[in-house]
């Protein structure tokens, strides 16, 4: 079965676009606040497409589901579906964290300056996702 990846590459697209958006016009609030919840979307987007890769190619989906980031990350790391280790990827779940909307406050800037590396990761794990069969 080939793993579906679609929604990934869209999201991937997106976040690229959001990104050169905001670097033309890096005072526009609406445009920061779009790069972040594309942000959002692509890092949510990239865990699930990992946890199904892995619970698909161990044969235990459960397990790939009750995984924590750290775990996750570690494991695809390994695997070479992921460039970056977990010191990487904790600060995208770190900020992942704090993006929602509970009051705190913005996460804007460190999101922009944290969204070139995580588009590159993405990309990354988007091909070595493309076309993999499981």
């Amino acid at each position: 079965m080939e793993l579906y990846i679609a929604p990934l590459a869209r999201a991937v697209e997106r976040l690229d676009e959001a990104l050169r958006r905001c670097q033309l016009d890096p005072g526009d609030l609406l445009i920061q606040d779009g790069l972040v919840q594309r942000f959002e979307f692509g890092f949510d987007l990239g865990c699930k497409a990992l946890r199904r890769c892995l619970g698909l190619a161990s044969g235990d989906a459960r397990a790939a589901q009750a995984m924590d980031m750290e775990t996750l990350i570690g494991l695809a790391h390994a695997q070479g579906l992921l460039p970056g280790d977990w010191s990487a990827w904790r600060l995208w779940s770190d900020l992942r964290a704090h993006t929602g909307h509970d009051g705190e406050e913005p996460m804007g800037p460190e999101v922009v300056a944290a969204v070139p590396r995580f588009v590159d990761e993405l990309r990354y794990l988007q091909r070595r996702l493309a076309g993999r069969v499981v």
